[in-house]
């Protein structure tokens, strides 16, 4: 009973009744702890903070990142997820566990946001120079072709990935009569293997020698180990990070 309380009191801390937003693009962060391989990565300490914090600080330096709501499961065992987010002052919405399709529909609808950029947890050194380059991009394609994604995957390091969609590509793609659960659980695999009814554009347009010079994934004990490491030097790679997003 004092659990179920505690669980009321902490919805209620994050802001779980409805309301609008005067901006129609968010950065939204898939997050949940049940990792396998790394259980609860997301809290896990790198730079002194956990790795969910370190992503939204970093990725407030986007011109996106004053709209950054964290999207984890509605059960409780992610109520830290929800709690740090609390703590951040950022948004959370908290939805289908294994359905991460439905969960970014019913966040989209829930705050009225009508294009996100999807970053997962386990990359916490995406930052807002990759943000600013993938919306940059969406927003001049979009003038020219519906149900679009911009993605930054195999063109920036693996870890280092966002996309970007807008609300009506996503509910085209809920009504898609031959989606697996497969397909519910990685959010965006449909709409690679259906060019003929989706454009994914990568970025950034130019090559990129560095895409396989680094691994910025949090999955195991071995990534933590190396990711506190890199952290120690992070301005180190927010410059190779800058090298690669410029414009050209």
């Amino acid at each position: 009973m004092q659990g179920t309380l505690k669980r009321r009191i902490i919805l209620s801390l994050i802001g779980y009744k409805r309301f609008k937003v005067n901006m129609n693009l968010a950065i939204i962060i898939a997050a949940r702890l049940d990792s396998s391989r790394l259980p609860g990565k997301a809290l896990l300490d790198i730079s002194g903070r956990p790795a969910l914090g370190l992503l939204l600080e970093r990725l407030r330096q986007s011109e996106s990142g004053n709209h950054i709501i964290v999207a984890t499961t509605d059960r409780a065992t992610d109520d830290p997820i929800a709690e740090l987010a609390h703590n951040y002052n950022v948004q959370c919405f908290r939805g289908n566990s294994f359905d991460l399709i439905d969960r970014y529909a019913n966040a989209m609808d829930y705050f009225d946001i009508d294009i996100a950029v999807r970053v997962t947890a386990d990359c916490p050194f995406v930052n807002g120079n990759i943000v600013s380059m993938a919306v940059r991009e969406f927003n001049l394609e979009r003038k020219k072709q519906e149900r679009l994604l911009v993605t930054t995957k195999g063109k920036m390091p693996v870890g280092l990935d966002v996309e970007v969609f807008d609300r009506e590509s996503l509910a085209f793609l809920q009504t898609r009569p031959d989606l697996s659960d497969q397909h519910r659980e990685h959010l965006t695999l449909y709409m690679y293997q259906r060019p003929e009814l989706f454009n994914a554009i990568t970025v950034p347009k130019k090559s990129n020698s560095m895409v396989s010079s680094g691994h910025y994934t949090l999955d195991t004990q071995e990534d933590l180990d190396r990711l506190r490491i890199i952290g120690q030097k992070i301005e180190t790679l927010d410059d190779s990070i800058r090298i690669m997003t410029a414009t050209e």
